[in-house]
């Protein structure tokens, strides 16, 4: 049994399909959004930044990994609608929005702090 195949417990649910990946990408977001927040008050990026990429990169592998279960061809004959069928599309894309808007803000808060007049 591989981690990219579907098993007994594979979802079936629209919601099954996205929540996880999407909530760990939330919370990957607003530790992102931490991290710029406390960049803006001290000036320098915090020792933990990289770290508060680990719940999007979970979210990332969990929405890769259902994006996967549409190839095995018995899991795709059981999926009933078209909305399930995207969602299977629309699983890693959050997540991996949110590392690229993570990365861009915190590119620009590198120029704001670059231009600040002490």
């Amino acid at each position: 049994m591989s981690f990219f195949k579907p098993s007994e417990g594979c979802p079936t649910s629209l919601v099954e399909v996205l929540v996880g990946p999407w909530l760990f990408a939330f919370f990957g977001l607003m530790i992102g959004m931490g991290v710029i927040r406390q960049f803006q008050q001290n000036g320098k990026l915090p020792t933990w930044w990289l770290g508060s990429f680990a719940p999007t990169i979970l979210g990332l592998v969990l929405g890769i990994q259902r994006f996967s279960f549409r190839f095995d061809t018995l899991y795709f004959s059981s999926i009933s609608s078209r909305k399930l069928d995207w969602a299977h599309f629309a699983a890693p894309i959050f997540p991996l929005a949110s590392v690229v808007l993570v990365l861009i803000l915190i590119k620009k808060q590198i120029g704001v702090e670059s231009k600040k007049v002490y």
